[in-house]
């Protein structure tokens, strides 16, 4: 049996031993001194629970009582949290501690110590990266989407491992770390050395093409994302925008809610996407009435992901705009972010997210109406330039071509 499969029912234990104590002081009917009374029902319920984690019970406390070196109490609850959801084989779901929350929010709030890569475990067991961040020290080493990680100084990745993997990749600033890699038409592995930096990320970054064309680029659906998006649209219809391009590759995802503003810029009043959880409960997402008057595209890539493709597969299913570039990553689940009493949290994933047409795009991805892989030459060029980025250019073909 899997070691997270064995902790799940070393946790249980402990959720028991604190639920029974609520449970009973919760259903008590009649107190009497040391004696309480409870429901036939009550009783059948709280036996049966008891018998079907006796064993689990017995085996905690005989560790306590029997292990013949000392542990740290609270790593070993740690541990068996971590394994609850290690054993749902899920790479989305997770807890953390609070020290890893700490890090979590620090990230989701635009500045942290790291290489600035998002990764996400395979169903192969394998580590890839799903997006380097734009201005990093892992986009100026070369790292790629795709890029599948073997080894990080030397340890060997797997999925089951990915946190470790994780914290082992962020780190001080100033220090280096080094990636062991595979990339698809380079044979055998190469190395990545890669110092620490703070990262600070810039979400939303703008500016005037030829023709009056407008483009906006979208790292990641973080905090506050929608609001930068209006004022660099805003900024950009002032100056008398005819078209725009929305650049969304590279952008491993985020908040659902911050990515359903933006769309109530740009689509009109309809479907963006509908959700459904365990129990078939459906929940459907509209835009409102506002809609961009400007033919646009939107630009995606392997690294569009989660939120990135819940915008472009509502574009695409609508008719709205053309969705150029390659294939998208293919994350169609939700996960809650829920944080708990001493400071750390878990993530779950509780929903599947459909496009308008009720297409599940997970582990599939969007499939752009114009396929344009990307020029080899461009990225491998030291400097490249708009000219050189070919998909962008076919973007602004088709703009030309809707005036």
């Amino acid at each position: 049996m899997k070691k997270g499969k064995v902790a799940i029912l070393c946790i249980l234990c402990i959720i028991l031993s604190s639920a029974s104590t609520f449970y009973i002081g919760n259903m008590v009917q009649l107190s009497n001194g040391d004696k309480v009374v409870i429901t036939r029902d009550q009783y059948d319920d709280l036996l049966a629970v008891n018998n079907e984690f006796d064993k689990e019970i017995q085996l905690r406390q005989y560790i306590r009582d029997n292990f013949y070196f000392d542990f740290d109490e609270k790593g070993f609850q740690e541990y068996m949290l971590k394994g609850l959801f290690e054993s749902l084989d899920d790479p989305y779901s997770l807890y953390m501690t609070a020290e890893e929350y700490e890090e979590f929010q620090a990230s989701s709030e635009g500045e942290y110590s790291g290489i600035g890569v998002v990764m996400s475990p395979t169903d192969e067991g394998q580590v890839v990266i799903v997006s380097p961040v734009e201005d990093t020290p892992a986009d100026e080493a070369g790292i790629l989407a795709g890029d599948i990680i073997i080894a990080v100084d030397g340890e060997k990745t797997t999925k089951e491992n990915f946190e470790e993997i994780a914290d082992m990749i962020r780190g001080e600033v100033g220090t280096k770390v080094v990636l062991t890699l595979t990339r698809e038409g380079i044979e055998g592995t190469f190395d990545k050395e890669i110092i620490r930096k703070v990262v600070k990320l810039q979400a939303v970054k703008s500016r005037m093409l030829e023709d009056k064309i407008g483009y906006i680029r979208i790292t990641l659906f973080d905090m506050d994302v929608a609001t930068e998006f209006k004022n660099h649209l805003d900024e950009l219809k002032g100056q008398g925008m005819v078209g725009l391009v929305l650049d969304l590759r590279g952008n491993p995802g985020g908040s659902v809610e911050e990515v359903t503003k933006i769309a109530d810029e740009i689509l009109g009043k309809q479907l963006i996407f509908y959700s459904e959880d365990k129990q078939g409960n459906k929940t459907e997402n509209f835009s409102d009435s506002s809609k961009l008057e400007v033919p646009y595209v939107l630009l995606v890539d392997g690294g569009s992901a989660s939120a990135s493709e819940i915008l472009a597969g509502a574009v695409k299913d609508t008719g709205a705009g053309e969705i150029i570039g390659e294939q998208t990553f293919g994350k169609g689940i939700i996960q809650i972010l829920k944080p708990l009493p001493e400071g750390d949290a878990i993530k779950l994933t509780v929903s599947g997210y459909f496009t308008p047409n009720g297409t599940s795009i997970h582990g599939i991805g969007i499939e752009p109406t114009i396929v344009v892989p990307l020029d080899e030459a461009y990225m491998t060029k030291e400097n490249p330039t708009d000219a050189d980025d070919n998909q962008l250019q076919k973007a602004i073909e088709v703009i030309k071509g809707e005036l």
